[in-house]
C-alpha cells in the first residue's frame, strides 16, 4: 500500500488514485499522444474504461466519435472544452453508426452533435442516470438526421439543462425528436436557466417523442418555461420552481397512473436533487483514528448528491489522498484509510478533517 501527498495540483495536470489511473486527459485528434494528450478515440475509451468511467474528458477538437463506437461511461464521464475562452468554440461530433452510453454530461463551450440515420448517438440505458447540459454547452440533432439523438431506454433517466446550455433540433423533420422515450417508462426533464441569468431561446417542441404509456416528468423556471411537445403523447407532468429557494411547486398534482405513488414521487425527488445541485453544497467533519472501523471512514454527508469532490487533511493540515473513496450513495461515501494507519504504527495521529463537496 501506498499513499500520496499533494499540495498544489496545477491546472490540467492528472490526479492519479492509487492504482495509476488517471481521473483527466486531453483528447487532441490534431497531435500525436504525449503524457496526459491522447490523440484517438481507442485512447479515450481504454481511459474511460480503467476509471471505470470516473474521467473528465477535456476536448480540444473538432474530434469526431468513430462509426464503429460503442462506450460505456456508467454515468460518470464528463465532457468539458479544453479551451474555454470567450468566443472559442468546441466541436464533438458523433459518426453515423457511433454510439456513447451513460455520458454524464457536456459543460462549457462544447457541442455534441451528428445526424444519425442508423441508431441514436447517445444511450441512457441505466435507471436514474442523468445527462446534463451545463454553462452554454449544445446537444444538437443534425440536417440529414433520420433518427433521434437520444435513446431514453431507462426509468428515471433525465435529460437536464442548466445555465444556459441548450438542445437544438436541427434535423428539420416535425416528426422527429431529438430524444426518444421508449415505451412504458417514466423519464425526467429539467431546464432551468437560473434567475438573473439570460437564458437561451425556449427548446424545440420537437425534443420529446413518446407513446400513450410514457410518462414525462418536466420541471421548470420562469426563465425557461414548458414548450408543448408535438411527438409526445404519453402523460406530462408539469412542475414549477423557484429557482432562487430550491423549492418545488406542487408536488400533489402529479398523477398515479399505473407506475403508482411511489414510483412517481421518487422521479421528482430525483428532479429535486438535480436542483439542488445547482447551489454547490459543503459537508465538513473531523475524524480521528477511533472513528474508522477496520480501517474504512463512512462520512454520512446527506448532501442528496452523487459524485462529489472529496478532499482529505491530515493532522498536520495536509492534502491526502486515501486508499480508495467509494460512493455508497448520494448521502454516504466511504474511504479507505489503513494505508495511513499501517504508515503511522496501526493508528492515524491526531485529528484529521473531510470535505465533501457537490
Amino acid at each position: 500500500m501506498s499513499f500520496i501527498r499533494l499540495t498544489f495540483i496545477p491546472p490540467y495536470q492528472s490526479v492519479v488514485p492509487p492504482g495509476g489511473t488517471s481521473r483527466y486527459i486531453i483528447w487532441r485528434p490534431a497531435l500525436a499522444s504525449s503524457g496526459d494528450f491522447v490523440q484517438t478515440w481507442a485512447e479515450v475509451e481504454a481511459a474511460i474504461a480503467a476509471a471505470s468511467g470516473d474521467i473528465t474528458v477535456a476536448v480540444e477538437g473538432p474530434a469526431t466519435i468513430p462509426a464503429v463506437a460503442n462506450t460505456e461511461m456508467f454515468g460518470r464521464t464528463l465532457f468539458v472544452p479544453y479551451t474555454n475562452a470567450i468566443g472559442a468554440s468546441t466541436d464533438v461530433t458523433v459518426a453515423d453508426g457511433g454510439q456513447i452510453r451513460n455520458l454524464r454530461g457536456i459543460t462549457g463551450s462544447l457541442t455534441l452533435h451528428g445526424a444519425p440515420t442508423v441508431t441514436p448517438f447517445l444511450v441512457l440505458d441505466v435507471a436514474g442516470i442523468p445527462f446534463t447540459i451545463r454553462e452554454g454547452a449544445q446537444l444538437n440533432l443534425d440536417l440529414g438526421a433520420t433518427v433521434p439523438a437520444v435513446d431514453m431506454a431507462a426509468s428515471f433517466t433525465e435529460l437536464a439543462a442548466f445555465q444556459g446550455g441548450q438542445y437544438n433540433n436541427n434535423a428539420g423533420i416535425p416528426a422527429l425528436s431529438l430524444a426518444q422515450i421508449q415505451s412504458g417508462l417514466t423519464v425526467l426533464n429539467a431546464y432551468i436557466q437560473l434567475a438573473g441569468t439570460s437564458g437561451p431561446p425556449a427548446y424545440t417542441s420537437e425534443l420529446f417523442a413518446g407513446d400513450g404509456t410514457t410518462t414525462l416528468l418536466q420541471i421548470y423556471d420562469a426563465s425557461a418555461p414548458i414548450v408543448a411537445q408535438s411527438n409526445f403523447t404519453g402523460t406530462l407532468v408539469t412542475l414549477p420552481m423557484d429557482v432562487g429557494l430550491g423549492v418545488v411547486y406542487d408536488d400533489s398534482i402529479v398523477p398515479a397512473p399505473s407506475l403508482g405513488v411511489d414510483d412517481v414521487q421518487a422521479a421528482i425527488d430525483v428532479l429535486k436533487v438535480q436542483v439542488a445541485a445547482l447551489v454547490p453544497g459543503t459537508y465538513r467533519e473531523s475524524f480521528t483514528d477511533a472513528d474508522l472501523v477496520l480501517g474504512v471512514l463512512t462520512v454520512t454527508h446527506n448532501l442528496g448528491v452523487r459524485y462529489n469532490a472529496v478532499v482529505f487533511y491530515d493532522n498536520t493540515d495536509l492534502y491526502v489522498l486515501p486508499e480508495s473513496v467509494f460512493d455508497v450513495d448520494g448521502n454516504t461515501i466511504t474511504a479507505d484509510m489503513s494505508t495511513f494507519q499501517i504508515m503511522n504504527g496501526d493508528s492515524i495521529p491526531g485529528t484529521w478533517n473531510v470535505m465533501v463537496s457537490s
